[in-house]
């Protein structure tokens, strides 16, 4: 069995609210700094921004070669810069910001009847990764001067390069996305499981894509067939895109660590929980909150605050529960057990909806594995027939 939740105190353990996937902006500084006060002002303390161009560790984004630039303290008169010493990415200013490295996209080109698809693409992400892949930018156009391979070379690369050996890893980002801007053939789910299958530390995928609810469904029945397999798949959420146009951030991890840390503890410690899987995925940042995760002797038990109703996964068959608290008699023959609890959406003045929006707020515990399977990577099912890997920035 795997518990993600087995090695956390609750009551006396620390929350770090985290971005595993976010850029900041490629419009313009001061574009980049709204968009990091967004995220700091709406309580995001842990940094592992990601970026394009190049793929290279810098925790800020902009389009122009590698430039760096410093922003601006929020709300004191210290400076925050990025700098890169012995390739790690290091934020200064903020006496609460917890820095650390994200190798960012590396994008798969879908190799379909004979030809390179390069409108086809899978992205993922290697989270705690020092790994750079690197990309050329020429005449405002970008020549791909990164690595061509089958993708398990590729998560072999981001793997290899892991800051902490028990933290991070890879995440599959945006399944949805990539399903409606693939043009071939192309099996998400079937994906993923290979990925899975490769090494332990690929991590899963995204629940909540691009800061919105308009995917959750489609991406949850994805998941759940992913986890009825047996093999266990984390569950992110992300706003990928914060742009300055957007009123809040939707999309953040929220880290379970031990309290009582050094910055440098701290900052291995989200990377570890990461890896895992010991946090809560959650869209936005209400007062809607999971306080304990439990299992024990075939019982799952959760409780929450402000929550409207709690809904409870095992294997694919879902239930809801009203109320703060749940405890749920498992099967013991039940591959998982997962669980979302959820806020309807109210007439606050001060909260601004999507469109899009179901629920006012909804946070996600990572799957219970009871009954986890192991499965032997098969090269057959390797991207080498189907596609290849561009390490790009």
């Amino acid at each position: 069995m795997i518990n993600p939740y087995a090695g956390v105190s609750f009551g006396s353990e620390s929350r770090i609210n985290s971005v595993s996937h976010q850029h900041l902006s490629h419009e313009s500084q001061s574009a980049a700094q709204n968009v990091f006060d967004k995220l700091y002002l709406s309580g995001i303390r842990h940094f592992p921004v990601v970026q394009y161009r190049p793929s290279i560790l810098s925790p800020y984004d902009y389009a122009a070669d590698t430039l760096r630039y410093t922003l601006k303290p929020i709300p004191s008169n210290a400076s925050i810069s990025t700098i890169k010493t012995n390739y790690q990415a290091v934020v200064t200013g903020h006496a609460d910001v917890i820095g650390g490295p994200n190798a960012e996209h590396i994008y798969s080109y879908l190799y379909f009847n004979g030809a390179w698809n390069m409108w086809s693409s899978v992205h993922m992400n290697g989270i705690g990764s020092l790994y750079e892949s690197g990309l050329q930018r020429v005449n405002d156009s970008f020549e791909h001067s990164g690595t061509l391979c089958p993708y398990s070379e590729a998560i072999q690369k981001i793997l290899d390069d892991l800051k902490y050996p028990n933290g991070g890893g890879v995440i599959i980002n945006h399944p949805k996305w990539t399903m409606d801007n693939t043009h071939v053939p192309f099996d998400m789910q079937r994906f993923i499981m290979d990925c899975l299958d490769y090494d332990p530390r690929v991590l899963g995928t995204d629940i909540i894509e691009g800061g919105s609810q308009a995917n959750m469904s489609q991406a949850s029945q994805m998941i759940d067939g992913i986890l009825s397999t047996g093999r266990r798949c984390w569950l992110f959420c992300q706003d990928d895109w914060l742009t300055t146009s957007k009123i809040a951030p939707r999309g953040r991890n929220e880290l379970l660590i031990p309290s009582g840390l050094s910055r440098e503890q701290q900052e291995q410690a989200c990377f570890k929980a990461y890896r895992d899987g010991a946090f809560f995925g959650r869209y936005a940042n209400s007062d809607l909150a999971i306080t304990s995760v439990g299992y024990s002797s075939g019982r799952f038990t959760m409780t929450t605050e402000n929550a409207d109703g709690i809904k409870v996964t095992v294997d694919g068959n879902t239930t809801d529960y009203s109320g703060n608290s749940v405890s749920v008699a498992v099967p013991s023959s039940a591959v998982y057990v997962r669980a979302m609890a959820y806020k309807n959406r109210d007439e606050d003045p001060d909260w601004a909806y999507k469109d899009s929006d179901v629920y006012k707020d909804v946070v996600f515990t990572n799957p219970i594995m009871i009954n986890e399977k192991q499965y032997r990577y098969n090269p057959a099912y390797d991207l080498k027939k189907r596609s290849r890997i561009w390490l790009l920035g």
